[in-house]
């Protein structure tokens, strides 16, 4: 979700790309890539696989307990 403006991401409306999915859900997926890509711009060594707080090893014990 890179635009051609270096640190300049988009989502939604505001983008364009082949197989774009022009629906709400596709928005969203959008978002979660350039919330990514962002992160990755800001701290190059990050990954480029995004996560979700359940699935982080920190939360492990806490969603444990929870479930």
């Amino acid at each position: 979700m890179r635009t051609n403006i270096p640190g300049i991401f988009g989502a939604g409306d505001f983008i364009t790309y082949g197989s774009k999915v022009r629906l709400i859900a596709g928005a969203f997926n959008d978002a979660v890539l350039a919330v990514n890509s962002a992160k990755t711009y800001l701290e190059p060594d990050a990954s480029d696989m995004a996560g979700v707080s359940s699935h982080n090893a920190r939360f492990y014990e806490k969603n444990k307990t929870l479930l």
